[in-house]
């Protein structure tokens, strides 16, 4: 690689003055390695190019009709419907939960004497349980 197989790129964007350019030329109707790079840097070029679009696909985006509101915002509007009903059943739920009924005191009193009845079982069979060893 000599000297002149640096200046590929600048030749490809341009950059090279008249008589380097010519030198360059020159040197690349000799030289396979540059070719070969000035060539890919075309083939990069050409890919990244943006091509342009069908007339076809053209038109047909411009013949669309304007979509309505509703059908732009029914996923929004859904969500937030979907939110207010969450909200209204779990404050429904809390408000209902803010005083015992006379149920609910039955059912605490009924688990308290169980719990009570079960820790009194317990002692006495730890108690045998003791005696025994």
């Amino acid at each position: 690689m000599n000297e002149q197989c640096k200046d590929v790129s600048l030749y490809f964007y341009g950059e090279l003055d008249a008589q380097r350019a010519a030198s360059f030329e020159k040197h690349l109707s000799s030289c396979p390695q540059c070719r070969k790079d000035l060539a890919f840097l075309r083939q990069v070029q050409t890919a990244l190019l943006p091509s342009a679009a069908p007339e076809k696909a053209v038109e047909r985006v411009l013949r669309r009709p304007a979509v309505g509101w509703w059908r732009q915002m029914w996923k929004p509007v859904l969500s937030a419907c979907c939110a207010v009903f969450l909200v209204c059943v779990f404050w429904a739920s809390v408000s209902s939960q803010r005083g015992l009924t006379d149920e609910r005191v039955e059912w605490v009193a009924y688990v308290s004497a169980e719990a009570d009845a079960e820790f009194n079982s317990f002692a006495a069979d730890l108690a045998v349980f003791e005696e025994e060893f």
